[in-house]
């Protein structure tokens, strides 16, 4: 079984999962970090099942610019002006990500970027999923 692992995801998520069929259940952990999670698809009388064979510990390899690479041009402006850092304007996304790195934690920019990511997924929500009732 060939299986890339690794890549941006290790660089970007905090715990990472892998989902796999019965058929890989005792050979995955091989191609996998010791730190990722691993759930297993069965099938029962009912359809199927997803149980949980290793739970996912804390991805130590998680890297600022990988996160900061995920925000819009905007997001970071914001974020850098909201804290008040200066000399801001005109800067292309690279010089913005770098100005963040050289102003803030790793762990507040792992908060800023959830944040950011999670505002966005409401966006796109349907107005029904964001509170709208039907009359």
């Amino acid at each position: 079984m060939a299986l890339a692992v690794g890549g941006c995801q290790d660089k970007t998520f905090d715990a990472i999962s892998i989902v796999v069929g019965e058929k890989f259940k005792d050979d995955i952990e091989e191609y996998i970090p010791d730190y990722w999670g691993v759930y297993v698809v069965c099938k029962d009388d009912s359809g199927c099942k997803i149980k949980m064979r290793r739970a996912a510990k804390e991805n130590k390899n998680v890297e600022a610019e990988s996160l900061l690479e995920l925000l819009w041009k905007e997001e970071l402006i914001k974020f850098l002006k909201d804290a008040g850092v200066k000399g801001i304007s005109g800067k292309n996304r690279r010089l913005l990500r770098q100005m963040a790195i050289d102003n803030f934690t790793l762990k507040e920019i792992k908060n800023y970027t959830r944040e950011v990511l999670k505002g966005r997924l409401y966006m796109l929500e349907p107005l029904s999923m964001k509170g709208e009732t039907d009359e």
